[in-house]
């Protein structure tokens, strides 16, 4: 009997080592000749009224999974943003079939959409979630009912912590809650957010969405949008693809408002020209 499977979600990105590439919905020639753990896959719900927004239900009514996975906003995905109703009811599902529900942080967490953690915007608690990125390192916090209960370091990867890492991590949350970083990505994420808004329906923007400084903009062509990319960093402003047609803006969390209006300004001349 093989593996159990997980349910994640379309459009997810866990990474590209083995275990987590099996969950990411990403481009084929990256998981070109690896193998794969099994997997149910369910729709990202934006929208509250989705009709599939209970699809999970029904593949744990009619099968055993392993856990439920998914990001509340998508990364690599198209900073897509998690309708609340989704989240709450992957959370219930979970517990009704006793599930693990395990949240991916590692772009969302530490702070960038205001808060340390974007699953605090929707009031639920994930039983497993990863993290990395702004922290400095990479670590997963779960719940104490979930620990296998052995205390050494396992194949060298996990179970024992390094300290210095642990250190590193430490430090990066003292200096966020010193330096009030986390009321600095909600204030400056309202500007840029709202600035961005002005253009949302000209010149081929579709779409502003976002939390705090994690914001994506939607452009009606993958073509439009690498175009874009492209005159931006020709004006000194480095941003991303992510999706099939988004642009995603996450600025560090001591970004300013200067710097905010500096970026605004180059977004406003470069994405309003033809």
């Amino acid at each position: 009997m093989g593996p159990l499977p997980g349910i994640s979600c379309t459009g997810a990105f866990h990474g590209r080592t083995l275990g987590a590439l099996s969950f990411t919905f990403s481009r084929p020639v990256q998981k070109f000749n690896f193998p794969e753990f099994p997997s149910k896959r369910i729709k990202f719900c934006i929208n509250d009224n989705d009709p599939e927004i209970d699809a999970a239900e029904k593949i744990l009514k009619e099968n055993k999974v392993a856990f439920i996975l998914t990001e509340t906003i998508q990364g690599e995905g198209g900073y897509n943003v998690a309708s609340k109703k989704f989240i709450s009811s992957l959370r219930k599902f979970a517990t009704k079939y006793g599930v693990p529900l395990i949240l991916d942080e590692v772009q969302s967490g530490i702070g960038h959409t205001g808060k340390w953690w974007a699953f605090e915007h929707y009031g639920i608690k994930p039983d497993i979630m990863s993290t990395a990125k702004a922290l400095q390192i990479g670590a997963t916090a779960f719940d104490k009912k979930f620990d296998p209960g052995q205390r050494s370091v396992l194949s060298s990867t996990w179970g024992g912590g390094n300290r210095i890492d642990m250190a590193v991590g430490s430090r990066v949350i003292q200096v966020i809650k010193r330096d009030k970083l986390l009321e600095n990505a909600t204030k400056m994420g309202s500007i840029l957010k709202n600035g961005l808004m002005e253009i949302t329906g000209k010149k081929g923007v579709v779409d502003v969405r976002g939390l705090g400084l994690m914001v994506g903009i939607e452009f009606d062509s993958t073509a439009h949008r690498d175009k874009k990319l492209g005159e931006l960093f020709k004006h000194g402003l480095l941003t991303l693809g992510a999706g099939q047609k988004s642009m995603r803006i996450i600025p560090p969390l001591i970004i300013t408002k200067e710097q905010i209006h500096q970026g605004l300004d180059i977004m406003h001349k470069v994405l309003m020209k033809t």
